[in-house]
C-alpha cells in the first residue's frame, strides 16, 4: 500500500520544479506569520465533521524558555479549516511531486501525538491521514471561545478542488 502512495504522489520522471516537501500543521501554525498566503503541501489528520473539514494534530510540542531554560511544552490541539474554491484556490502544478522520505518521516511524527477518531459504525472516512495541497491564511476571527477539538480554526489552506486533499494509506499504526 505505500508503494502505491510512493507512485502516486513522487514523479519518478525529471520534473522543472523540486519535489515538495510536506509541513505538518503544527509547525505551519506554530510559524503562521512566516506562512500566511504560502501555497504549501499540509500533512495532518483529515477529519470531517458537522461543522466543516478539517486537517490537525492533538497535540504540537514547542519549546518554551523559562527563566533561560529551554523546556519541551504540549500545545493544545491545531486545526487548519480545509476551504474548498475553484476560482481562488491555487492552481497545482502540472505534476505533483512529494518528497516521499520526508513524508514518511514527518507522518511518522504525527501519528505518535494524534489518533485517528474510531466511530461506532466503523467508517473510516471521518478521519483519514492526509496531504492537503493550497494556500494557506489565517482565519478573520480566531479570538472566539473553544467550541471542541477544531473549532475556532487558527488559519484555513485554500483548495482548487477536492482532489488536492490527498488521502494516505488507510493504516491505524
Amino acid at each position: 500500500m505505500r508503494l502505491l502512495l510512493v507512485c502516486l504522489l513522487a514523479t519518478v520522471a525529471a520534473a522543472a520544479e523540486p519535489p515538495l516537501v510536506p509541513l505538518r500543521v503544527c509547525e505551519i501554525l506554530d510559524d503562521l506569520h512566516v506562512h500566511e498566503g504560502q501555497t504549501l503541501l499540509v500533512l495532518g489528520r483529515f477529519s470531517f465533521r458537522e461543522q466543516g473539514r478539517f486537517l490537525s494534530e492533538q497535540a504540537c510540542q514547542a519549546k518554551v524558555v523559562t527563566a533561560g531554560v529551554s523546556v519541551a511544552a504540549i500545545s493544545p490541539p491545531k486545526a487548519l479549516r480545509i476551504v474548498i474554491d475553484p476560482k481562488s484556490g491555487p492552481k497545482p502544478p502540472e505534476r505533483l511531486a512529494v518528497d516521499a522520505a520526508v513524508l514518511d518521516r514527518k507522518l511518522s511524527v504525527v501519528k505518535q501525538a494524534t489518533t485517528l477518531a474510531i466511530f461506532r459504525f466503523a467508517s473510516t472516512d471521518y478521519d483519514r491521514w492526509a496531504v492537503v495541497y493550497g494556500r494557506v491564511e489565517a482565519e478573520p476571527s480566531q479570538d472566539k471561545p473553544r467550541k471542541g477539538e477544531f473549532e475556532p480554526a487558527l488559519a484555513r489552506i485554500v483548495c482548487r478542488g477536492e482532489a488536492l486533499v490527498i488521502f494516505l494509506a488507510d493504516r491505524r499504526d
